[in-house]
């Protein structure tokens, strides 16, 4: 049993989970635990009920509100793709895509070694078609020239040539000058990206620590994404979803119950 000063200073302290769970596929789509999470009532629209007292006052005896429109709002440390899918309320999947790897460098060398596997550029073809730039000894930019691997004549100014797994050679005028380069290859990737496809009716489920290491579970059964203000902003620290509850049917937005199980660590 647990002592009267343990109930009477018990404080709700902190979310240890967190998952929302796809109603139409049955997946459960994030791993990342929200920092905090906010539900809100979303009442609004209150008329004020009010009589005359017995010394003349017009008193509040209720209220009525017109609307209700709860929310949940997570708030994650940071950002992955997951979490800007949720946010745009897009499913996530894996496709195939010519791309364009952006890169920037220094000329230190005349050539640079092909890359080995699993790195960025590897994979790379010969001659892949390539955009350049560098700034100019007047400080304009300007294009530079894509040359043939085999037949590269460092001769050439401002010119470069993309050898197999990202084998980079540069002219001689940009190594004298020890040119600052973009370059922007081409490369197929198979990679995860967001789809076209919205995401549908959510459930959340979440648990709670008390301060005597007792738990809460908060369910909410019946919720859908609001994209307004998703975007993309990497190095934020914070990145907020927010969804909408739907109340149809419903008497309550949420439920919370408190449970007798403490918290465990695995061996």
């Amino acid at each position: 049993m647990p002592t009267s000063e343990a109930l009477y200073t018990k404080r709700r302290v902190r979310n240890a989970i967190i998952n929302l769970y796809d109603i139409e596929t049955g997946l459960i789509l994030i791993q990342n635990r929200p920092a905090t999470m906010e539900l809100d009532d979303g009442l609004g629209g209150n008329t004020e009920i009010t009589e005359v007292d017995g010394q003349g006052y017009e008193v509040k005896i209720a209220n009525n509100f017109k609307e209700r429109k709860p929310t949940v709002t997570l708030n994650f440390k940071g950002s992955n793709l997951d979490i800007t899918a949720l946010q745009r309320n897009r499913q996530t999947q894996i496709t195939t895509a010519t791309l364009r790897y952006p890169w920037r460098q220094q000329v230190l060398k005349a050539e640079y070694a092909a890359v080995g596997t699993g790195k960025i550029g590897n994979g790379i073809t010969e001659d892949a078609d390539t955009r350049g730039a560098t700034l100019s000894e007047t400080g304009e930019t300007i294009a530079l020239t894509q040359q043939s691997f085999a037949t590269f004549n460092s001769a050439t100014p401002n010119s470069f040539a993309i050898g197999a797994d990202y084998v980079r050679r540069f002219s001689d005028d940009l190594l004298a000058r020890r040119a600052f380069v973009i370059l922007e290859p081409q490369k197929d990737f198979t990679a995860r990206t967001m789809s076209e496809t919205q995401l549908g009716f959510l459930e959340l489920n979440g648990l709670c620590f008390n301060s005597d290491n007792t738990l809460e579970i908060i369910e909410v059964p019946n919720l859908f994404v609001n994209p307004e203000g998703g975007g993309l902003k990497p190095g934020d620290d914070t990145t907020t979803v927010t969804l909408d509850v739907a109340t149809i049917g419903k008497c309550e937005p949420w439920r919370i119950f408190e449970i007798t199980d403490e918290i465990f660590c695995d061996d």
